[in-house]
């Protein structure tokens, strides 16, 4: 069982997960979070996500809990890590004092011979930027209290959005300060919306600087087209994607070697 979070416009971060993993896997939702029951792994999901414009993060559900039982809930998910653990907390739909209880948690941790550090310096969520630079992706150790309509879940985050990554996409292409340019996040929800769970060829009648079309490219599809009343906007469009795709063959050959 996955959870998502939703973007402001809720109802189009929902029809975006219905496009890609079907109604019939739906379970419920808040207008904060989606809850969906899923046959993927773990890895699965987080490759998924890489390509949703509409969520910020997802997490999988480890079980039920309440505000009282969480902190103990979350100490017995811990167990006893090796070295160093470095956690965070995270909280949707309901008011709860973060930072206040992940001390609490942290000096049970120390007193039982774990050394442990909160990343929460404050009682709210901790920022994508943060859950990145703290690795908490690697040690999946960000641990949610999520209120439902008629439960609480325990959840540990899979995946964060990489905003680092939509920057360096959308700041790469060919620059025009007049024409106004789609923000990538966007693009992604559209061509979700439009392909689902399949990698179809992909049209933009009006390609402009080439956001859907890089966008569609970045998330798989290989049949990319695009066109617009300008030659200067279909030049620009060109001259990105086979920037983008020269700079992704350069980085992937990277990955290779290492």
């Amino acid at each position: 069982t996955y959870a998502f979070t939703l973007g402001r416009e809720s109802k189009l971060s929902l029809a975006e997960l219905f496009a890609l993993f079907g109604e019939d896997t739906y379970d419920t939702h808040t207008d904060e979070i989606a809850i969906f029951s899923l046959q993927y792994e773990d890895s699965d999901i987080a490759a998924i996500f890489r390509n949703i414009g509409g969520s910020i993060r997802v997490m999988r559900v480890l079980d039920q809990t309440d505000e009282k039982r969480f902190p103990t809930d979350v100490i017995s998910a811990i167990g006893t890590p090796e070295g160093k653990y470095t956690f965070a907390l995270g909280v949707y739909g309901l008011e709860y004092r973060l930072s206040d209880i992940g001390l609490r948690i942290k000096k049970t941790l120390v007193e039982s011979g774990i050394s442990a550090r909160l990343v929460n310096t404050e009682n709210k969520n901790i920022i994508s930027a943060v859950w990145k630079r703290e690795k908490l992706g690697r040690s999946k150790s960000e641990y949610n209290l999520i209120r439902m309509p008629d439960r609480d879940l325990l959840a540990i985050t899979i995946a964060c959005q990489d905003i680092d990554a939509y920057t360096k996409r959308d700041t790469s292409k060919v620059r025009d300060m007049v024409v106004g340019m789609m923000p990538p996040k966007l693009c992604q929800m559209i061509i979700n919306l439009a392909n689902g769970k399949e990698k179809k060829a992909i049209y933009d009648p009006f390609c402009g600087l080439g956001t859907i079309l890089i966008e569609a490219a970045n998330m798989g599809i290989t049949r990319v087209v695009g066109s617009d009343l300008s030659p200067r906007m279909v030049s620009s469009t060109d001259q990105s994607i086979r920037e983008f795709v020269e700079t992704e063959k350069m980085w992937q050959e990277r990955i290779r070697v290492a």
